[in-house]
């Protein structure tokens, strides 16, 4: 027994007739009696009365009828909310990346452009990553280390250097470039977490110390500290500092008075390369195949300004 047979069944017993429901549903009169017959032996029991060729519904086809249209209901109704979630879904994009930072280069260009559509986001480590691929959770992820696994495609698409800030007070003020080895006592900022924490303590151990942390955050950048950056240093990726410095014609003031200066980072360099991670040979709708083609573009213009902001704050230093 199918779903056509048992809808043919409901077309027969609201008409209660055999000839036009035949003629309703585009089929012979003889091949419709014999789904009748059939549904008749599925339900175990005739469902119509038949008298002088006429046929009319009996009380056993009436609770059958019934139970078939409350089953038919549903079956349009989950029908309506699969049709609405694909639509929802066709409208929202699923990303992750590995540095909080990254998203909010891109968000206000891609949300004024495309108001419409629903992002989700989470900064998570590399192996949650992965997952969220495998599990089909992920259209994309953007991640400051490469993706080498089966199923996900992983292209790099800006590289970038670490820099440090530090206050007006400090002895390192006005440096363009900083060696780790110079940095050892001096107290740091940095959050409890994340890629731009490990490179920092990875280059402090390669230059033989621990590195003397004074502030540790879990809510974000700790750039935003300027009592902090009057006693400690902290670590920010080259675009912030690009922004901010542009934004504050090359130094930055804090509202209680406090100037910051940029350095590079050397012995050993401190950069990384960011990339884009998305599933291997999947086809994109439209609204990811905007996305994807933005953040490529995106990230392909920053490249050339940050090229020239390096150039320009750093001189002597290339």
């Amino acid at each position: 027994m199918d779903l056509y047979q048992l809808d043919c069944f409901r077309t027969v017993a609201r008409m209660e007739h055999i000839s036009n429901a035949a003629v309703v549903l585009h089929i012979t009169q003889p091949a419709l009696s014999k789904i009748i017959s059939r549904v008749e032996d599925y339900a175990g029991a005739p469902l119509f009365d038949r008298v002088k060729g006429k046929i009319r519904l009996n009380e056993s086809g009436k609770v059958f009828l019934g139970t078939l249209d409350e089953m038919f209901d549903l079956l349009d109704k989950s029908k309506r909310q699969v049709s609405e979630l694909n639509t929802v879904d066709h409208n929202k994009i699923r990303l992750a990346s590995s540095c909080d930072s990254i998203l909010f280069m891109l968000a206000e260009r891609f949300f004024s452009e495309h108001p419409d559509i629903r992002m989700w986001y989470s900064v998570l480590p590399l192996e949650k990553i992965q997952e969220g691929f495998m599990r089909g959770a992920l259209d994309f992820a953007l991640t400051t280390y490469p993706i080498q696994e089966k199923g996900i495609e992983w292209e790099p698409i800006c590289s970038e250097e670490i820099l440090m800030l530090c206050g007006d007070t400090s002895p390192f003020y006005g440096k363009k470039m900083v060696s780790f080895p110079q940095l050892q006592g001096t107290e740091i900022m940095c959050e409890t977490q994340g890629e731009i924490r490990s490179k920092i303590f990875s280059c402090c151990e390669m230059a033989g110390y621990s590195p003397n942390v004074m502030l540790e955050s879990a809510v974000g950048s700790t750039m935003g500290f300027a009592t902090g950056l009057k006693r400690a240093v902290a670590f920010v990726p080259a675009h912030r500092v690009m922004q901010m410095m542009q934004a504050h014609k090359g130094e930055r003031h804090h509202k209680d008075g406090v100037k910051i200066s940029a350095s590079r980072l050397q012995m050993p360099s401190c950069s990384w390369v960011i990339g884009l991670a998305k599933p291997a040979e999947t086809e994109m709708n439209d609204n990811c195949q905007y996305f994807y083609d933005l953040v490529r573009e995106y990230f392909s213009s920053l490249s050339v300004q940050m090229d020239e902001f390096m150039k320009s704050y750093f001189k002597g230093t290339f």
